[in-house]
């Protein structure tokens, strides 16, 4: 109808405002499908960072409870023999079962033994002998040291005998 009439007829202002209507309404479809595609990217990428949050937490509590785990294996390992033994321990001395692949023996006891009717150790007499002699001659010969390493003078005449300096003694005159 374009090529047949002119822009101003009536009938091709009524198409042209179809037209105009009908893209008008395309262009607001296009917006609303576009924010809707927006939202949803924006919701999908929210759940994203949410769920990459859960996971590292998961990620964190399962590594928690494998410890844990570990922690609680090692326990019952260390518990396991103990409870054993208190269980037999508790049945009484008679119930407790010989561990298997012992020899058996014949073991019998000869002679009961007796405790011994004076100590062993310590010999106090000795040790008190030997303190009073090795504290006596050491103090002896510490004696002796301090007094041979001694280079005080005592009297004038060991000044006069040891720096050899002349003059009269006091006994001379």
């Amino acid at each position: 109808m374009g090529k047949t009439f002119k822009p101003a007829y009536p009938k091709m202002q009524q198409l042209k405002a179809r037209l105009d209507k009908v893209e008008e309404q395309m262009r607001l479809e296009q917006a609303a499908i576009i924010d809707s595609v927006k939202n949803d990217y924006e919701t999908a990428l929210k759940t994203e960072e949410y769920l990459a949050t859960r996971t590292e937490e998961q990620k964190l509590r399962a590594m928690d409870l494998e410890e844990k785990a570990t922690q609680y294996k090692i326990l019952e390992r260390r518990w396991k023999p103990t409870r054993l033994f208190t269980r037999a321990c508790s049945r009484g001395p008679r119930k407790l079962k010989q561990p298997s692949g012992a020899a058996v023996t014949n073991v019998q006891i000869i002679d009961y033994a007796r405790p011994p009717l004076y100590p062993f150790k310590p010999r106090v007499a000795l040790n008190l002998a030997l303190g009073l002699v090795i504290g006596v001659v050491g103090g002896i010969g510490m004696a002796f040291l301090f007094e041979y390493f001694d280079n005080t003078i005592k009297n004038p005449d060991e000044m006069i005998d040891r720096f050899g300096i002349p003059g009269s003694r006091p006994d001379s005159l």
